[in-house]
């Protein structure tokens, strides 16, 4: 079956192990973080293999390990991003219910099961490169794949060096080229960018002074603490007060008729670099002389379109082997999206 596919890349700028102020590791790569987790996850519970817990306010998805593998130079990850539940089961709002009154339903969590959603994760090692392959969601999962693997690097990799703890905790005393071996002052790092092609980051760069005005359209989440405090003072700002109390997540856009500083828009690039896990989630600019033209960040990512015949598991995933295969078999035409 075809199945329209939005496929974004990221650069892996960071992954081993690193002595401080160094810009390459000592050890580690990426094809040996892929191989390791391979080894790692087979015959393993999904439910061990969750290997980081979401600090409090983090905008994150706990996240396991749904499938991994690969070919020659081409590897699948599928994660599962957990989504909010209570004993209560998955709370739902009724579309047709009115504003000031929602009415919100309960869906049931069977027993043992992790509610949530599949994100697929394209690698091809040889590029120094990902990509995320989005079906159905808004979301791409990237920013918890980027913490799913750092920290399955600081724990769970052969080269973490442990010793016996309180009870049956292990305490993790460093980090060593091999097992058996002392360990060295290193940290792990994953840490990845977007990939930008030359075009609309270069123009909003260079005509920084010609920028009259400022669009931003983002998804707040209302069961964060800063996210709610925002949409709150929307609410206000215009005027509104009923809202249905299910609400969990909205999407806003605003506009400044501002200029702005080189420096300025140097740190909104770089911040919504690193947060970006989202489809609407984008800085605009309005330049003099371009009356109905907004320059979108987005434009200028290594991003576009594709259809792919996938078979799908069942409604939510998509088949890891069928996928990795359709990747294969129009590859030529994705990695062109990096020229």
């Amino acid at each position: 079956m075809v199945e329209h596919a939005k496929i974004t890349f990221y650069k892996i700028s960071e992954c081993g192990y690193y002595r401080r102020g160094t810009p390459s590791p000592d050890f580690g790569a990426v094809p040996e973080l892929l191989r390791e987790l391979l080894a790692w996850s087979q015959g393993r519970p999904l439910v061990e293999t969750k290997v980081f817990e979401p600090a409090d306010g983090q905008d994150l998805h706990p996240a396991y390990l749904l499938d991994i593998r690969g070919d020659g130079d081409s590897w699948l990850v599928t994660t599962w991003n957990q989504t909010p539940s209570n004993e209560a089961g998955v709370a739902s709002v009724k579309g047709e219910s009115n504003v000031g009154a929602a009415q919100v339903v309960m869906n049931s969590i069977e027993e043992g099961s992790i509610p949530g959603f599949a994100t697929y994760f394209w690698f091809i090692p040889s590029r120094g490169c990902f990509a995320s392959i989005r079906f159905q969601h808004l979301w791409t999962g990237q920013k918890s794949l980027q913490c799913y693997m750092e920290s399955y690097m600081s724990s769970f990799s052969s080269h973490v060096v442990t010793e016996e703890g309180n009870g049956d905790e292990l305490e993790i005393l460093g980090y060593a080229p091999n097992p058996g071996e002392e360990p060295v002052h290193v940290s792990p790092r994953f840490r990845t960018s977007l990939v930008y092609k030359p075009g609309e980051t270069d123009v909003i760069r260079n005509g920084v002074e010609s920028i009259r005005k400022i669009v931003r359209k983002t998804a707040l989440t209302l069961t964060r603490e800063a996210d709610l405090a925002k949409w709150q003072q929307f609410l206000r700002w215009t005027k509104l007060r009923d809202q249905p109390a299910a609400l969990q997540k909205v999407r806003v856009q605003y506009e400044i008729s501002t200029g702005i500083s080189l420096a300025d828009l140097d740190a909104i690039i770089h911040d919504w670099n690193e947060q970006h896990d989202r489809e609407w989630d984008d800085y605009g600019f309005c330049l003099k002389g371009e009356s109905q033209k907004i320059r979108w960040l987005s434009h200028s990512l290594a991003r576009s379109e594709f259809d792919l015949d996938v078979t799908r598991d069942n409604d939510e995933v998509v088949s890891p082997a069928s996928l990795l295969a359709a990747l294969a078999d129009k590859r030529a035409a994705i990695l062109r999206v990096l020229d």
